[in-house]
């Protein structure tokens, strides 16, 4: 400001020298701002000197550098984990083509009792109706068996394509009995009621007990020596099918 003043007593060559000098920086300054591209009060930091005008490293080139190093060390690990990936059709959690159940039967390993089949090849106990694989209840002893079993007419359940239905008049107090969900206690009753009636039990195995031979047993004393299916005679009696499908508590 004091060279400014003091200028008061130039001539005016003095004077028109200061206004080219002016001028020129004001040209220069121009020039740098469009050598980059920014306008010269905002965006890009510029330095401008008797070589021209040079952009500031810290943020142009090198940062950009810095984040495209970053962002390719952040893709590298995530391409790798997905190219590891299993690719096991028999353990991937759905049901493919070419299995009669989730990850069993067909092309995979046989499934389990309760499961969907379409043969009975599909089943680890060789055992298919109605497209569900049988097998036998635990801890049934058909030596334990204390007569023939009525029939249909004695059915409180029965089963196809791997879904267990009631088909109760939930007498002899099962309707009240209290099992687990994932919800918590429910007593049959409502569980039998969100399960739905299912297409219907005929011509479909059916079960002395409310769950196709899985218990819980009422309190007649039948279903505890035969649980299981009712239209084979005794033999049927140790033969469950599946358990009920629980996922309306979920």
């Amino acid at each position: 400001m004091a060279a400014l003043l003091g200028c008061g007593a130039c001539g005016d060559d003095d004077a028109g020298a200061l206004g080219a000098t002016s001028g020129e920086t004001s040209a220069s300054t121009s020039v740098a701002s469009e050598s980059t591209g920014s306008p010269p009060t905002g965006g890009t930091t510029t330095t401008t000197g008797t070589t021209g005008t040079t952009a500031d490293p810290a943020s142009t080139g090198e940062e950009a550098m810095t984040s495209t190093a970053t962002s390719t060390s952040t893709v590298g690990p995530e391409t790798s984990e997905s190219s590891t990936t299993s690719t096991d059709a028999c353990a991937n959690g759905s049901l493919d083509p070419a299995e009669a159940d989730v990850d069993c039967g067909g092309s995979c390993a046989p499934c389990p009792t309760g499961s969907m089949c379409e043969l009975p090849a599909d089943c680890a106990t060789r055992d298919c109706e109605t497209g569900t694989c049988l097998g036998p209840v635990d801890g049934c002893d058909l030596d334990a068996v204390q007569g023939s079993p009525g029939g249909i007419s004695w059915a409180d359940s029965y089963s196809v394509d791997g879904r267990c239905y009631c088909a109760s008049t939930f007498d002899h107090a099962i309707g009240e009995v209290m099992v687990d969900t994932p919800a918590g206690p429910r007593t049959v009753l409502e569980v039998c009621e969100a399960i739905g009636p299912g297409p219907g039990i005929e011509g479909n195995p059916v079960y002395n007990d409310i769950q196709c031979g899985n218990g819980p047993a009422n309190d007649a004393g039948d279903e505890d020596w035969c649980p299981g299916r009712v239209d084979q005679g005794e033999m049927g009696c140790c033969t469950a099918g599946p358990e009920w499908d629980l996922s309306a508590f979920e």
